[in-house]
């Protein structure tokens, strides 16, 4: 949707004279600014009717950008319908640049009265993206592999392709054909001043149409808070992983940090341990690899590994020495209940698994289990349960979450094969069990089952000689004949041996990779999409968050963030349901875009947004708050990270920064010279309800304005400082009552290039 163009010309400004203007107000209200350093004397207006330069005043324009809807606990991340601009801002632009000085936004229902502001509180903004493209640019839908760490969370909006304004054809004038407009761009971004001194602006050679990626997180309780606005917040159903408070002194939602749900699984490479983990296995002995590719490295973890494995099965004796019949490393063979586990120091080329035919294995747990793999390629399984109940076992999985294949044996004896859901039955698959009797005594049914050793697909297990002698898994009864749900459950693990006695299986070592490099993936249960966590925390001096061990650092430690927050994927567990599944609420980002016709030699076309970030995913921006001990004085409970980062670029200079941190957490961030020690740049957010806020439709208490630093020659401000080449240290302070997901430390930075001779901005071609 597109507004009724309302174009004004204003304060038009002569070499010696000005003329009266048509006076407007800003559409959000007042606006704060940063003080940095050394400003010059007097105050730097950030109402829209008194900009003023060389060219005149501003005009401008408004663009309604959407519907975007959702339920409670949604999250809606995708691309608005991209709109064409007015038509006379087209037509009088085609073939010359428009200078975009500013913006202001705004969420709104559109109703007959007029437009309604969205409550924050209820509608959360994690962040927007908006893309002016000109003539010669257009967005493209750009495939991505989604397993690919090195692609940022932020481009990950889709599963399959990354939006981006691509350029086809260059301006003749040497402008940019396209504009990120993407500064303050959270929860602050309806009250934080989003433009720049001049002559700095957007710059976009013939513009044509508007792009906006939102991405926005549903926390209205529809019960108790009116959407009109007003109304004292009031949590929501939360998740298990939220740390928000959930009481009556609750002044935000823990689903705007993105909690970890049970909807969603991580797959971690090598274990989801941060402790080298020792498994027992043998070897094709015809193949390529014939012992571990990580012996385990010494007598001591041989024997303690081996304790762990033997553990109730048997007894342990342990031996070492050298041997030319046995792998090097650890080994374990079993003779009856005597086990032997013996540390090879000897670099011998023995196979592990030397004429092993057969693998057995019983575990007695909620369902007895017995699997025997044969060099034949077939498996036999035997399991045991109530006689009149049904019983099932899912193999190679510790929870439903993992989706396994599963078994199940009904009242009857009628034997089933499955890939059950998370909490749900999943798919009949087609069969591949030959039963081979199927016996009642005791109250107890116990069925023999035969199969290939391989699957005929994905969906079923494989079980052969050299996947592994330990079979993790889980079992459940029910309370009738057939398939539902479960009265008891549990997970196991069954341990195979050689079926011959004295045959030696080798324990091999897998090494943990260190924390921050773990490599693993990202599942939404609900509809199969997955990601590849991307790991992107530095060592120190990048960084201190790798240092500190934050858990956004690591795939194994990660419990809420961006990388589990995707479009329409509910952030509720999935026994908690849709409290409210008839109540969708939908709204528009509203625009306001203040410009000027660009002026060659005058203008300075600010340089793409950098971003400065100091912690994890999301271009380093995202990282969790640690909740401070109990017993902490309250003002003393705080968490601060730092980091330093050098840009690069030929002599530019700071036009303005936006520090985008979120509420509630967020104190304050500064820029420091690591050179110099002196200070750049130092924000404090203003919380609604402290009574800093002027408009009370924008006041919800625990939400933030950010005030931008902003330099330049007007008075009030301190002249632009150099960037290329300064090291800068950067430090958020945020407060730790609580803990928090998804936090962010991530300056956005405008700049300018500079022209050595004036000692100016260097303006546009």
């Amino acid at each position: 949707f597109v507004s009724k163009m309302a174009v004004f010309r204003l304060c038009a400004v002569a070499a010696l004279a000005a003329t009266c203007c048509v006076a407007f107000e800003n559409m959000n209200g007042e606006y704060v600014i940063s003080k940095t350093p050394h400003p010059t004397p007097g105050e730097f207006s950030t109402k829209w009717a008194d900009y003023k330069n060389e060219q005149g005043g501003v005009e401008y324009f408004d663009m309604y950008m959407g519907p975007i809807s959702h339920k409670y606990g949604q999250v809606w991340w995708k691309e608005l319908p991209q709109q064409n601009l007015p038509d006379d801002i087209v037509k009088r632009f085609a073939g010359k640049g428009i200078a975009i000085v500013g913006y202001e936004v705004d969420q709104v229902r559109r109703t007959p009265q007029g437009d309604v502001s969205v409550p924050i509180n209820m509608a959360y903004n994690h962040h927007h993206d908006a893309f002016i493209n000109g003539k010669g640019s257009r967005m493209e839908k750009v495939k991505y592999d989604p397993l690919d760490p090195t692609i940022s969370p932020m481009a990950r909006a889709d599963p399959h392709y990354m939006l981006k304004a691509v350029e086809h054809t260059p301006s003749a004038s040497g402008l940019p054909t396209s504009a990120h407009l993407a500064a303050g761009n959270g929860g602050e971004y309806r009250k934080s001043y989003h433009g720049f001194a001049s002559p700095v602006a957007y710059v976009v050679d013939s513009p044509e149409t508007i792009s906006v990626l939102p991405m926005q997180i549903d926390t209205w309780n529809r019960d108790h808070m009116d959407i009109n606005g007003g109304s004292k917040f009031v949590p929501g159903p939360l998740p298990k992983h939220s740390l928000a408070p959930n009481g009556s002194d609750a002044l935000y939602s823990g689903l705007l940090e993105c909690p970890l749900t049970d909807k969603v699984v991580k797959t971690v490479q090598g274990g989801d341990g941060f402790d080298p983990q020792f498994n027992p296995l043998i070897f094709d002995c015809a193949s390529k690899r014939t012992q571990c590719n990580h012996t385990v490295s010494n007598a001591s973890d041989c024997f303690s590994s081996a304790q762990d494995l033997v553990q109730g099965a048997g007894t342990l004796k342990t031996m070492q020495g050298e041997s030319d019949d046995l792998a090097p490393g650890c080994t374990i063979s079993r003779n009856g209940s005597v086990f032997t586990a013996f540390y090879n120091t000897k670099k011998s080329n023995a196979c592990c698994g030397q004429g092993v035919t057969q693998l057995t294995g019983v575990k007695d747990s909620l369902v007895k289990v017995g699997v025997s793999i044969n060099n034949n390629n077939t498996v036999q399984m035997t399991l045991t349960g109530p006689a009149t109940v049904w019983f099932g076992v899912g193999f190679y999985a510790q929870t439903m979450a993992d989706t396994p294949y599963t078994i199940v044996v009904d009242g009857t004896g009628a034997v089933t094969e499955r890939r059950i859901g998370n909490h749900a039955a999943g798919t009949l698959l087609a069969p591949t069990i030959k039963v081979e009797s199927n016996t009642v005594s005791g109250g107890l049914r116990t069925v023999v089952l035969s199969r290939a050793t391989l699957g005929p697909n994905p969906n079923y297990a494989n079980f052969t000689l050299t996947s592994g002698l330990k079979i993790p898994f889980i079992s459940a009864l029910g309370t009738s004949s057939t398939l539902a749900y479960h009265q008891n459950k549990t997970a196991d693990i069954l341990n195979l041996w050689p079926a011959q006695d004295n045959q030696a299986v080798c324990m091999c070592e897998f090494p943990a990779a260190p924390f921050g490099y773990a490599q693993g993936t990202i599942k939404y249960l609900p509809t199969g999409e997955e990601f590849g966590f991307v790991n992107y925390c530095e060592p120190e001096p990048r960084e201190s968050v790798l240092q500190q061990r934050n858990p956004t650092c690591d795939v194994r430690a990660y419990v809420g963030g961006l990388q589990v927050c995707k479009h329409m994927w509910s952030l509720l567990d999935s026994d908690q349901g849709q409290p409210w599944p008839n109540s969708t609420l939908t709204y528009y980002q509203k625009y306001r875009f203040y410009y000027q016709e660009y002026t060659p030699g005058f203008h300075v076309v600010s340089v793409p947004r950098q971003g400065w970030g100091i912690a994890a995913a999301g271009g380093h921006a995202e990282y969790d708050v640690p909740k401070c001990p109990d017993g902490t004085p309250a003002d003393a409970c705080n968490h601060t990270i730092w980091g330093v980062l050098t840009p690069g670029g030929d002599n530019l200079h700071l036009a303005a920064i936006h520090f985008h941190c979120h509420a509630p957490t967020c104190l304050a961030m500064e820029i420091w010279n690591n050179q110099t020690g002196e200070l750049v740049c130092r924000q404090e957010p203003v919380y609604g309800g402290t009574g800093k806020i002027d408009l009370a439709k924008f006041d919800e208490p625990g939400y933030i304005l950010q005030p931008p630093c902003i330099w330049g020659y007007q008075p009030g401000l301190e002249p632009m400082p150099p960037a290329s080449g300064v090291p800068f240290l950067i430090k958020a302070i945020t407060n730790a009552t609580y803990g928090h997901h998804g936090e962010m430390a991530f300056p956005e930075v405008t700049l300018v290039p500079w022209n050595s001779t004036t000692n100016r901005p260097l303006a546009g071609p």
